[in-house]
């Protein structure tokens, strides 16, 4: 080998050194800075590295792991042994229950920033408490979810618990068709992937400029091709039916854009859908379109979700619901 073809490789080496020393620089830099200026994409990011795992069912795609926890958004979050969010219950307490409640639902279900004691599953048991009402409640809310996902999800692992109220808590993006995708090495495991991903990510938007409601009017346009989301319903209000189960749709919109947008067309399919499967059906949206969303979201980090506002006035307007 010739002095100059070594010297080529000895520079190769030194720029690949020194490529890797700047990029491990930059991750423990971000990762220093994600902990003092907390990033709603990563701690969503940390949510499916700590809480979540893959599933080998193409309709559900991941599941909570059982017996974990971790603190995200500042709010700690908490799997128990059957994948729901909260700690371990009797199971003699569940079955001796009046009304054994299960609620399916993602992120918002599962009430992302929300400390468990006010989420509005929790609160629910409460105010039953409260009232001297026998009733239990379970969150199998879990993130990245859709209908698809959450009724396979159901079918898959919670049925056995025998509930008597199945309430759906369906979201205005439940029908969006999600893909099942790992991501790559890069994004799944460095604090630079994600960054990476959302600057990439934040550019196609710029790019394309899109309408909200042109995008869920796609959204919707796709579901009345497929009919995943009323296929999925029918399959549940068939097993409600069958087990002389109270099955209930309770349709949550997005609380920051209730005032922009008019998507009225999403509340109007969902409910002809119940209409035409004779399914329950009751629309929040009428507690939430005069309140100012930034009193009802996590504002404080860009968020969306319900906050423990938003979680209380649900979880006291579902009650009622349930108690009539």
């Amino acid at each position: 080998m010739t002095q100059k073809i070594k010297n080529f490789l000895k520079n190769i080496f030194t720029v690949f050194i020194s490529i890797i020393i700047v990029l491990l620089f930059i991750e423990i830099i971000l990762n220093i800075k994600n902990k003092i200026i907390l990033s709603y994409d990563i701690e969503m990011w940390k949510y499916a590295k700590k809480l979540k795992e893959p599933y080998n069912n193409n309709k559900i795609n991941h599941i909570h792991k059982k017996n974990s926890s971790a603190t995200l958004q500042d709010t700690k979050i908490s799997i128990n042994s059957y994948g729901f969010r909260g700690t371990n219950f009797s199971l003699k307490k569940w079955n001796e229950a009046d009304k054994k409640i299960i609620f399916l639902g993602s992120s918002v279900t599962l009430g992302w920033g929300v400390k468990e004691k006010d989420t509005l599953t929790n609160v629910i048991e409460e105010l039953a408490k409260r009232d001297n009402k026998n009733w239990k409640v379970i969150n199998a809310g879990v993130g990245n979810y859709n209908t698809k996902r959450y009724i396979n999800n159901y079918f898959e692992f919670y049925d056995k618990f025998d509930p008597n109220v199945i309430i759906i808590q369906y979201f205005i993006n439940d029908a969006e068709i999600l893909s099942n995708k790992k991501g790559n090495f890069f994004t799944r495991n460095f604090h630079l992937g994600v960054e990476l991903w959302k600057y990439i990510s934040s550019l196609k938007d710029d790019f394309k400029q899109p309408n909200v409601s042109d995008y869920y009017f796609t959204v919707y346009e796709i579901e009345r091709e497929k009919n995943i989301v009323r296929n999925e319903l029918k399959k549940l209000k068939n097993h409600c039916d069958f087990y002389k189960i109270k099955c209930v749709l309770v349709f949550t919109p997005d609380f920051q854009l209730i005032k922009k947008y008019d998507l009225k067309f999403i509340n109007e399919y969902i409910e002809e859908i119940c209409e035409n499967l004779d399914l329950d059906y009751f629309d929040l949206t009428f507690k939430f379109q005069d309140l100012d969303s930034s009193g009802i979201t996590n504002v404080k980090y860009n968020d969306r979700h319900p906050n423990d506002e938003g979680h209380k006035i649900m979880a006291n307007t579902i009650y009622k619901y349930l108690i009539n």
